[in-house]
């Protein structure tokens, strides 16, 4: 059983998704502070990409002399509280796991089996809404510093003990790094996979993605500055939203999502059971797609 929670929020240099910042704090099964927050600036040792830096304005040189994930695993026992705590975090099961997975690959450490909790899935699911400052708000949560990663840790913190003492606490999703799924209960991933496979032809999302970005059409969260005007077509499943919810969320955020591809479309986001009648058409018509794990994070900026 678990000792508590973490309450978990990165921040990434790069479309790689190497992690340049991490914060979270610890609780106890029933919300009491477990030592003391933690807020850590990471040296990923890669390139930072310009759009990451605007949103979070972390940049090479204030990460210079940081420690690196390795290290910063090595001083404070991250992956062993990893194993020990609940995983929290907004966007948990398409965004931070990913990050930590791909982070810690980087340097040969072996990421542990975790128990996730995801805040969006659960705001989604009990008041329809994903974004984690739309939620907040909601709620009367104050929500300074965004995309500070303590401060985004906090605020996951806060939304989820708001939403346990109305609708309960989730039970978590056991994942293990890598693996197989065995069981309806399940999570997999390898650096990008848990991404599943299309309507039909079962062909896994990874070689879609792997086939349009062999032709420059290949789309990342990093690519997209804002989703004012974005016309975008949406296929497949997305974590935490049902029915038309993610297309009314879109247009709330300032896009013009549209059920069918056309020439006008400007990006394609593709999930697992993603429908060909929207995948062959971006390919005729050369438009780029994306995951919808990359489409979730810009969605939370």
């Amino acid at each position: 059983m678990a000792k508590g929670y973490m309450f978990y929020d990165d921040e990434t240099a790069n479309s790689a998704q190497r992690i340049c910042q991490i914060g979270y704090l610890l609780t106890d099964l029933e919300g009491n502070p477990v030592g003391e927050p933690v807020s850590q600036l990471i040296d990923p040792e890669c390139e930072f990409d310009r759009m990451n830096m605007r949103i979070h304005h972390i940049t090479g040189d204030k990460v210079a002399g940081m420690p690196t994930i390795a290290e910063f695993c090595e001083v404070s026992g991250f992956t062993g509280l990893l194993a020990d705590y609940t995983f929290v975090a907004h966007n948990a099961k398409q965004a931070d796991r990913h990050h930590l997975y791909k982070s810690l690959s980087a340097y040969g450490i072996e990421m542990p089996e975790i128990s996730i909790v995801d805040t969006r899935e659960m705001s989604a699911n009990s008041i329809g809404i994903g974004r984690l400052v739309d939620a907040c708000a909601h709620f009367g949560i104050p929500f300074e510093n965004r995309h500070d990663a303590l401060a985004d840790a906090l605020a996951c913190k806060d939304l989820f003990w708001r939403l346990a003492e109305d609708f309960g606490t989730p039970e978590p999703i056991e994942w293990v790094p890598g693996a197989a799924s065995s069981g309806s209960r399940t999570y997999t991933a390898k650096p990008i996979d848990g991404l599943g496979f299309t309507n039909k032809t079962r062909q896994p999302i990874e070689d879609v993605l792997e086939e349009f970005g062999r032709i420059g059409l290949l789309w990342g969260s990093n690519d997209i500055e804002n989703l004012d005007g974005l016309r975008i077509v949406v296929t497949g499943a997305v974590p935490g939203y049902v029915g038309d919810s993610i297309e009314n969320e879109l247009r709330q955020l300032g896009a013009k999502p549209a059920k069918s591809v056309s020439g006008k479309t400007q990006v394609v986001a593709i999930g697992h059971n993603a429908g060909m009648s929207k995948i062959n058409p971006a390919r005729e018509k050369r438009i780029p797609v994306m995951s919808i794990a990359d489409l979730l994070e810009v969605m939370e900026r």
